[in-house]
């Protein structure tokens, strides 16, 4: 991995990948060979590499991610519980000092079809509801828990294995 460099182009031959780099501070740029790309640059962000998507229309079946930090929760040590909801799935850990981290995708159609319902709350705030709603270990372990920090939300991600 290099940091602080930025792929601006791959090209397949016989043995893997020619790259060219760019340094993003000072501007050097530098080219070598790779049998493997790992493409580390975020599904949201499209381009020309082979490893990158082109910019597509919205689709109701995007899934939007969702993760936040809670104080104070009632969810044990030994459990990480898979969370499987109405147009979704997440998870749920005990992490450092009695804090709970609870992560979750959801389809686009559905956070649509809660913010109608919510309309006066956070999409992030939306998220948490219909999981507390649809998922009784969500409510019970999240009872009394107060928030840590601000929700973190990216969407559309594009999950899944691309090849070149």
């Amino acid at each position: 991995m290099w940091q602080p460099w930025k792929a601006i182009e791959l090209i397949k031959d016989a043995n893997g990948y020619i790259c060219l780099a760019k340094n993003k501070v000072t501007g050097e740029k530098c080219r070598f060979h790779t049998k493997i790309i790992i493409a580390a640059h975020g599904s949201w962000e499209t381009g020309t590499l082979l490893a990158q998507l082109s910019h597509r229309p919205p689709k109701s079946s995007d899934l939007f991610g969702f993760k936040a930090h809670v104080q104070d929760g009632h969810l044990p040590l030994e459990l990480m519980p898979l969370l499987v909801f109405p147009g979704g799935y997440g998870g749920m850990v005990q992490t450092d000092g009695n804090r709970i981290s609870l992560s979750c995708c959801i389809r686009r159609d559905k956070l649509l079809e809660i913010r109608r319902v919510l309309p006066k709350c956070s999409a992030a705030e939306a998220v948490l509801q219909h999981l507390r709603t649809s998922c009784l270990g969500v409510d019970n372990a999240l009872e009394g828990a107060r928030s840590d920090g601000k929700w973190l939300s990216v969407g559309p991600i594009r999950p899944g294995i691309r090849s070149s």
